[in-house]
């Protein structure tokens, strides 16, 4: 069976969606060519191969439904429908039948046909240099062959020569200029050309080399002219470099892509400030400010460039106007309106220590007075975004001074002198959410728990955390109390991984997914079945009161409060269960007599050990049942019990140990299990866990008060309810043992099961 298909998103979808529509009305020309589109973005959706192939025969083109076939085939699509359609096409070309295609398509007599044959062959088969070459000898025979071509290039692209496969595109697109798949697949390679020199020009512009950033970003931008970064780049290397007219020629280029980009007005804005254009100036900055897509932080950084640069306007004496908002080139403004001049106010407002006199702002260099490009790096490419002037980048800017003078005292442990540094870094830049989580973790490790959650109050009301810091806050949060706040961090983080933005291992986006559960969680659901005597334990303890053989059951409903539910790790429950007997070796009581209702509430009052204490009313519904308070204590360790989806086995053991005492009617329990064993991944979430167990149980009512056993067992975990952002949330669990006496009575010889379920 064919592996499942990712379903299409994005353009994808939108031109797939687009070309199964013209098929169905019976317009083939746009169905090939919007499924051609959507192929140079999604190649293995094997749907679209056979869309084209068909739209192609309805056109009368087999030659080009042919090649369409085997391109599909030489992908690794083993679908009977392209293959059927191959064979088709083939014995159709070969009697002579079906009109040709403005591309000639050679015939399977020719040596051009045969080397053409022989590199879709190649590729399938994963030798991809012979492919080039085979695909080439066929080229030079017969040259107006887009498929080939298309072939060509894939080829190149597989063997990472990825220059050549580019140039090979220039090429086809030259002879086919309207073929819309060879542009689609001209526009990737060059595309994968782009980040090279892009990263290039990052490291030139931290290290000062404006010129040679300019160079290379321009080089970025030819490969790739729709990477809004690479302009960025561009931009803000000309700002820096005091080159105002080619600085405002390239915001505006990077404009006529996105009209509404914020970030290349109000460098466009700070450019046309610098040429005496206060009019000009205001009005990009004052269109940056109306764009309400912005997120809080890029919204901020908005503001203090339009601040800064009509700050620095006024005081080289070119548009006071601007600067004060009032005169006749004031734009109009409306109530509730954010314009350049209210954001002079407001930035001002928000970091008194950046409002830096006039004149001494004018009098900066241009690299210091100019917005900052930012921009984090990784294999696929870089990503670029806007900081006011004077920001950290590579050790520069306001308040990094002071963040080293944190980092410092942290690494002394004086984490009073940590929160007094990292205060000045965030009053020099209010902006730097490294900052301010620097400022919040030594207030934290300086035992100022309420000032450090009062510090991190202005990070709950951001709507957009930056990739690289959500889970730098999202762990703050949670060790702070945010939970909410914490839970979207988490899933922010992990869509940023899926979109390549950060890096995350496959166990660390597990172990980010199932943080995103647990502070989800705010009720849940068990049950039990055990058979045996001491009993088989899980993770909601439930001691076997009975020295007899039975089979009994529980079920609990339990609910998280608000607030205290989960803080940091530490867990407070309230809970209602059930008990009953459903089988007694000895013929004692079973079923409805034994209905037995048990009211708690049970704590973990620790994040990083596992102790639990629990108190429990003991309620009688059946005659056989008991009247009672319970005190119980449990303490657990373990490593492996967990889903891991980095490994295929792993190493598996758990401690378990339990107290109990019954008060009214005095009894002592207690409960050990020692397990080690290998965990293998069996299936899809399903996890099964052989192991060797050592078990003792202690009743204080029975005349031989104590039991030990030891034999092997097997575990069987089955996750489920899961999606993007959840880990697995529920379980079931089969767990059976084999145990042989080695002290006490014989209540630990046997066979011991338990069936458990968890929602």
């Amino acid at each position: 069976m064919a592996a499942k298909e990712a379903p299409l998103t994005g353009d994808a979808w939108k031109f797939g969606d687009a070309a199964f529509k013209a098929y169905n009305r019976k317009d083939y020309a746009t169905a090939d060519s919007l499924a051609a589109r959507a192929l140079a973005l999604r190649p293995d959706v094997t749907r679209l191969w056979l869309l084209r192939v068909y739209a192609l025969q309805n056109q009368n083109r087999p030659a080009d439904a042919l090649n369409v076939a085997q391109t599909a085939l030489a992908h690794g699509h083993r679908d009977p429908a392209l293959t059927a359609a191959r064979d088709t096409l083939r014995a159709t070309l070969a009697g002579g039948h079906g009109a040709g295609s403005g591309a000639v398509t050679p015939t399977t007599q020719t040596p051009a046909w045969k080397f053409g044959d022989a590199a879709y062959k190649d590729y399938a088969a994963g030798h991809y240099a012979e492919a080039t070459d085979h695909a080439r000898a066929s080229l030079r025979l017969q040259p107006d062959n887009p498929g080939l071509r298309g072939l060509l290039v894939y080829s190149l692209e597989r063997q990472q020569r990825i220059d050549e496969a580019a140039r090979e595109a220039d090429a086809a697109l030259r002879l086919s200029p309207n073929d819309e798949a060879l542009q689609a697949l001209r526009d990737r390679m060059h595309r994968l050309l782009a980040p090279t020199p892009a990263k290039a020009a990052w490291d030139a512009y931290r290290s000062g080399d404006y010129a040679q950033t300019a160079v290379l970003a321009r080089e970025a931008i030819r490969q790739a002219p729709d990477v809004q970064s690479y302009r960025y780049l561009l931009t803000g290397a000309l700002l820096s470099e005091g080159e105002y007219t080619q600085a405002d020629a390239a915001a505006s280029d990077a404009l006529a892509q996105d009209g509404d980009d914020a970030l290349s007005l109000a460098m466009r804005g700070f450019a046309r400030a610098q040429l005496g254009q206060p009019d000009a100036a205001r009005a990009d900055l004052n269109k940056a400010l109306k764009q309400d897509w912005l997120s809080d932080q890029q919204m901020a950084t908005v503001k203090r460039i339009a601040a800064d640069t009509l700050r620095v306007n006024a005081g080289a004496g070119a548009g006071a106007g601007a600067a004060t908002g009032t005169g006749t080139t004031t734009a109009a403004i409306t109530p509730g309106t954010t314009t350049a001049a209210t954001a002079t106010t407001a930035a001002t407002t928000a970091a008194p220590l950046s409002t830096t006199t006039s004149t001494t702002l004018a009098a900066r260099s241009p690299a210091q007075s100019a917005p900052v490009v930012f921009c984090t790096s990784d294999p696929q490419d870089v990503l670029c975004n806007l900081l006011p002037a004077g920001s950290s980048l590579a050790g520069a800017g306001p308040g990094y001074d002071a963040a080293t003078r944190a980092y410092a005292a942290f690494a002394h442990r004086d984490f009073n002198a940590a929160v007094s540094a990292a205060n000045e870094a965030v009053q020099a830049a209010p902006d730097n959410l490294a900052y301010r989580l620097l400022l919040v973790n030594a207030l934290e490790r300086a035992g100022k728990r309420k000032q450090a959650r009062a510090a991190f109050k202005p990070v709950t009301r951001l709507k957009d955390v930056p990739p690289d810091e959500s889970l730098d806050v999202a762990y703050t949060a949670q060790r702070l109390g945010y939970n909410r706040q914490a839970r979207n961090a988490f899933a922010s983080a992990v869509d940023a991984a899926d979109a390549g933005q950060i890096e995350l291992a496959p166990q660390s986006r597990q172990n980010v997914r199932q943080a995103v559960s647990d502070l989800d969680r705010t009720w849940g659901f068990t049950g039990a079945l055990g058979y045996g005597t001491v009993g088989v334990m899980n993770s909601q303890f439930a001691p076997s009161l009975s020295a007899r053989r039975t089979l009994q059951s529980s079920q609990e409903l339990y609910w998280r409060p608000p607030v205290i539910g989960n803080v940091n790790g530490s867990v407070f429950e309230v809970y209602a269960r059930m008990n009953q007997a459903l089988y007694d070796g000895t013929g004692g009581a079973t079923g409805l007599p034994t209905n037995q209702a048990v009211f708690g509430a049970r704590w973990k009052p620790f994040s990083q050990q596992n102790f639990v204490f629990a108190v429990e009313r003991f309620v009688p519904i059946g005659s056989d049942s008991r009247t009672d308070w319970l005190l119980r204590g449990a303490w657990s360790e373990g490593e492996g019990g967990s889903l891991r989806v980095d490994r295929s086995n792993w190493q598996y053991w758990q401690v378990y140990a339990e107290g109990d005492y019954f008060i009214d009617h005095p009894q002592t329990l207690g409960t050990f299990e020692a397990r080690y064993g290998r965990a293998f991944a069996t299936a899809h979430n399903l996890v099964t866990m052989p192991y060797l167990a050592l078990n003792a149980a202690y009743d204080s009512l029975l005349d031989r008060h104590a039991t030990a056993g030891i034999g092997p067992g097997v575990a069987m975990r089955l996750w489920f309810r899961e999606d993007a952002h959840h880990a697995p949330r529920s379980f079931v669990e089969l767990n059976v043992q084999y145990r042989v006496r080695v002290a006490g009575d014989d209540r630990s010889d046997g066979v011991f099961a338990g069936l458990y379920f968890s929602y």
